[in-house]
């Protein structure tokens, strides 16, 4: 990653998934945000939409907005993908779950 930055002189977006209780946790978020403080990027928080029958959840609002904060504390920029679509199940993910139903 480092290599493109320096060649380009461009900015990496990392895009991040929250899934509760496997990769939202503060240590995560911490070690996370330690990795990449050197680097010119931006990270994109995606809180998972809610799926039914699905071992994976969403994190919580509170949760998700602690993780941010902390990559933001590190100086990594971080802000969380708005959610569309979920109320009537065509978010992210849920359209395919529908399908294969």
């Amino acid at each position: 990653v480092q290599r493109y930055i320096e060649k380009t002189n461009r900015r990496v977006t990392f895009e991040y998934a929250l899934m509760r209780g496997i990769n939202d946790s503060a240590e995560l978020a911490d070690e996370l945000g330690r990795k990449l403080a050197p680097l010119l990027c931006h990270v994109n928080v995606i809180p998972l939409n809610p799926i039914p029958d699905s071992p994976f959840q969403p994190t919580s609002d509170e949760d998700t907005e602690r993780f941010v904060q902390i990559l933001r504390d590190h100086g990594v920029p971080a802000t969380v993908r708005l959610r569309r679509g979920i109320e009537i199940n065509a978010g992210c993910g849920q359209l395919r779950q529908a399908t294969a139903a």
